[in-house]
């Protein structure tokens, strides 16, 4: 084991070398940086990862904020979802607000009308 003293020299040492000779003394690739890495690391790079790709045009984004905000709102105002919760039952009120917000049909097929959403969308509005 490196007393102290020893790791210092140790330390001054490796100060007065390069460090790409350094890294083909100690055979280790180039210092990289993956968002993985970063964050195994506790570091959070959102750089790597934000802005995500909006697959999104305006006219679909419009459509997507049409279906949503009234069913966020629906939840907000009527829904008690620890009542639902606690009961593990769905009261039929809310069944029925589900349905007059066409909730039910949004999934159809194509040639009947459907929408024609992204899996994300659908999420967003569920």
């Amino acid at each position: 084991m490196l007393s102290l003293r020893a790791g210092r020299h140790v330390v001054s040492a490796c100060k007065l070398v390069n460090a790409p000779l350094l890294r083909c003394l100690l055979h280790t690739s180039k210092p990289t940086s993956t968002f993985a890495k970063d964050l195994f690391l506790g570091r959070f790079n959102k750089e790597k990862v934000f802005p995500f790709p909006d697959p999104l045009n305006e006219e679909q984004r419009e459509t997507l904020t049409m279906l949503v905000e009234p069913v966020q709102k629906y939840f907000e105002e009527k829904v008690d979802s620890a009542q639902i919760d606690k009961d593990a039952k769905i009261p039929e009120d809310v069944m029925r607000g589900l349905r007059d917000l066409g909730l039910f049909g949004l999934l159809i097929l194509k040639s009947m009308g459907d929408l024609v959403l992204l899996n994300t969308n659908y999420a967003r509005v569920y």
